[in-house]
């Protein structure tokens, strides 16, 4: 299991023992309130030329305080506590979430989710709802241990987003017992599968985009040398080596000091960029444009006489970092 940096408290205008006395309306615009100054707050940092993954972090947290007040605040209107846990996983399980980017969540089940009671029905709508409303866009499951793990043998996307997973509240002995599970029969006893599966990954990708990262308008997550490439040799790595840290694959031998380093600088980059790209769109978007190149260069404020000269000076930093990766 991902180890999560944020604990699990939240700041007092979210105190479930607050929210708890105030109607449903009410709630939704203390949490709209939380949600607009905080993401304020971050934009304000990204704009002072704050890096990649440090927003995109930010952002994540700001979230998993969201969500635990959410959790908290429906778990203290149930008559009895919530065996379940609530989970992240995919890319908001890494602990990096973009501004415009889906929330991924898992409410782990202690029984098979055909059984699931009442009062675990009413737990989970009283978090998803509030979120739909908020205006967020949700990729949800509600699945036992063994559901999870029959799913993760079953489907390579399923499996990647499982093992990315991270507990954020609820119950502690059940996560670590889906880590444990997950790991020994979805990654250690079915390694080769998965690394088949990666390498058909990367073989499909890079055929869609016939094998080079020089691309006029690059996917910043799937085209070559971008995220989904460096997502796969973390998961690789993890499968292999039992660590994601890259200074450590470092002190391993693993990764050279300069390897080390064009990785961290290029994945830092690239989220860079998609943050200004979900800022400018106002949604998830991927494409790095030609009209979006312009509109980036402003921002990361290369300093080229030309509007030309300055879109091709960012392309190299792409293409750069790119094939670093």
């Amino acid at each position: 299991m991902l180890q999560d940096e944020h604990p699990e408290t939240v700041p007092d205008p979210l105190r479930p023992d607050q929210l708890a006395e105030l109607p449903a309306g009410e709630r939704l615009e203390v949490y709209k309130r939380y949600l607009k100054n905080e993401n304020s707050r971050i934009r304000r940092i990204h704009d002072q030329g704050a890096g990649g993954c440090e927003i995109a972090a930010l952002r994540s947290g700001i979230i998993d305080t969201l969500l635990r007040s959410l959790f908290q605040t429906a778990s203290s209107q149930t008559p009895t506590p919530p065996a379940l846990s609530l989970m992240a996983n995919g890319g908001y399980g890494r602990g990096l979430l973009n501004p415009s980017s889906d929330i991924d969540l898992l409410f782990l089940l202690p029984q098979p989710s055909h059984r699931l009671g009442q009062n675990e029905r009413n737990l989970v709508e009283s978090i998803l709802y509030p979120l739909f409303d908020l205006g967020f866009k949700v990729g949800h499951a509600s699945r036992s241990v063994n559901e999870c793990l029959t799913e993760a043998r079953r489907d390579p996307i399923t499996r990647t987003s499982l093992f990315d997973h991270r507990l954020l509240c609820g119950n502690d002995d059940l996560s670590k017992e889906f880590s444990q599970r997950f790991r020994q029969e979805c990654i250690i006893k079915d390694r080769l599968r998965f690394f088949e599966e990666r390498k058909s990954d990367i073989e499909t990708r890079y055929h869609k985009f016939s094998s080079t990262v020089f691309l006029q308008e690059p996917n910043l997550k799937e085209s070559p040398g971008c995220m989904r490439d460096f997502h796969n040799l973390i998961w690789i790595s993890d499968a292999l080596f039992n660590t994601r840290d890259l200074d450590e694959l470092q002190r391993l031998g693993i990764l050279s000091v300069n390897a080390c380093a064009e990785l961290k600088e290029g994945f830092d980059f690239l989220h860079r960029v998609r943050n200004c790209l979900h800022y400018h769109t106002g949604k998830a978007t991927d494409i790095l444009t030609l009209r979006f190149q312009g509109i980036i260069t402003e921002e990361f404020h290369y300093r080229h006489k030309t509007k030309l000269r300055r879109i091709e000076a960012l392309m190299r930093d792409y293409y750069l970092h790119a094939r670093d990766i």
